[in-house]
């Protein structure tokens, strides 16, 4: 369940909108569940304004009518501001840890240090540097280093915006001389939770596929035959039901690849709602945008550094690769290099 949903929030981000929430439908349920919550968990905080904490902050105050920190509910906030951050206009308080209910409280930071994606040593260890801005001539020199055994005819390109990713994909379907085929995004269970899992999801309103088409699957298989960032080659379309036959990356078979439910759960008291969409859970496989990429490990893209110009944007894109093998640089220099200051947390 989304933060939003869960607090009755809708579009509102500052403090003072507070009293508009007060006065939405789903307000009493909202105070409900808080009164008999103990704690909550908000992932990807590093994805939230300060603004929209101190509004946090001041709805569940009023929920549970306990003038502590979040209405006296314990919070666990989780995420990396190290990584791309809000999409916001604040400039004061672009971050949740420049917000008033983080400035004076007690928070207390745990950091996680173990690496599930990668295990070479020395990759982890400049990515590191990467992440923090530690930017030395070792750093330098390794990415360089990279970038002249890095092969331009890989794909997909990590990119940083939305419409030069459509454009990379469009070019490459439209090369492929072959009939089109397209899915469309349908709707299923609670309209709203529907809606939800629609803007958060990384597929497409309508997909288009064709026959030579290289693709990036966006779910895992309840049967491992594939796992988010697995990449493959549409290869036909089966004959009744019309979805892609996709021959995965270092596969000598081709897999079926039906339609995915991407699905949200909550509850209303003991009652379960669940909404979501169902899609073909592919992607073409040629750009992406470096905030789709976001959660994706990927064992072969490039990346083209020319530009960078956000926090965390350059370490976000290298860090989606397995291995260093995996990771073609273009256009590296450290003047993209672009890091929030630890001591402002």
């Amino acid at each position: 369940m989304t933060v939003h949903r869960l607090l009755s929030l809708g579009i509102d981000s500052y403090p003072t909108d507070a009293p508009k929430v007060y006065k939405r439908k789903s307000w009493s349920l909202t105070k409900s569940k808080l009164k008999k919550a103990d704690a909550l968990v908000i992932d990807e905080i590093s994805m939230m304004s300060g603004h929209q904490l101190d509004l946090i902050d001041r709805v569940m105050r009023h929920a549970t009518e306990v003038n502590k920190p979040f209405g006296g509910i314990e919070l666990y906030m989780v995420g990396d501001f190290y990584q791309l951050p809000p999409i916001s206009r604040d400039t004061d308080r672009k971050y949740a840890f420049q917000s008033d209910v983080w400035r004076e409280n007690d928070v207390e930071i745990i950091e996680l240090t173990e690496n599930y994606r990668q295990s070479d040593k020395e990759f982890i260890k400049q990515l590191n540097k990467l992440r923090v801005g530690n930017i030395d001539n070792d750093l330098i020199q390794y990415f360089n280093n990279l970038e002249e055994t890095s092969e331009a005819d890989v794909f997909p390109a990590l990119v940083y915006r939305r419409d030069t990713a459509r454009s990379i994909n469009q070019s490459k379907i439209d090369e492929l001389k072959e009939k089109p085929h397209y899915f469309k995004m349908s709707h299923f269970g609670d309209e709203k939770l529907a809606k939800e899992m629609e803007k958060s999801t990384l597929a497409e309103e309508t997909l288009e596929l064709k026959k030579g088409v290289e693709v990036i699957f966006i779910s895992n298989d309840s049967n491992d035959r594939w796992y988010n960032g697995t990449r493959g080659k549409v290869v036909g379309f089966e004959t009744i039901t019309g979805v892609p036959k996709v021959k995965i990356n270092g596969w000598k078979s081709s897999v079926l690849v039906p339609y995915h439910s991407f699905e949200k759960i909550t509850h209303n008291g003991p009652k379960e709602i669940s909404g979501g969409v169902m899609q073909i859970p592919l992607l073409p496989a040629y750009a992406l945008t470096i905030h789709k990429s976001q959660g994706l490990t990927l064992d072969e893209y490039t990346v083209d550094c020319k530009g960078m110009f956000e926090e965390g944007q350059m370490y976000v894109a290298f860090s989606r690769a397995r291995t260093p093998d995996g990771l073609h640089v273009f256009n590296f220099n450290p003047r993209y290099i672009k890091t929030i200051k630890i001591t402002d947390i």
